[in-house]
């Protein structure tokens, strides 16, 4: 069975509500010590499949991505994993010049 054809079925099993879910983009979560997220309704959110994806702090990623897709993959319906993103926009550490000031500075006019 192809990649194309996984996809398909998968959609087909979806509802509307979990088609939306994967849309939606939830903003911060952290976890305790023994990986219990801080956020209950973000929990249910997941195991409901209404959230797709989550952007995070950088402070303790892997214990808080190991509990969010845990939550995601072994509790959710349809067992689709979560998108995580890293809230890191100059990069892991500071750098000069910043990558975001040197795709500001392309002038895509200029190069023809």
């Amino acid at each position: 069975m192809t990649n194309k054809e996984k996809a398909q079925q998968l959609l087909e099993k979806m509802t509307l509500t979990e088609k939306i879910g994967q849309l939606i983009l939830y903003a911060g979560c952290n976890v305790d010590d023994k990986g219990v997220p801080d956020n209950p309704e973000l929990v249910n959110h997941i195991r409901e499949g209404k959230v797709g994806s989550i952007i995070i702090q950088p402070q303790d990623l892997s214990k808080t991505v190991d509990a969010l897709q845990k939550i995601a993959v072994e509790q959710s319906r349809l067992h689709i994993p979560l998108f995580i993103n890293a809230d890191m926009i100059h990069g892991f550490e500071t750098v000069f010049p910043i990558p975001l000031a040197c795709a500001c500075s392309f002038d895509a006019q200029r190069q023809k």
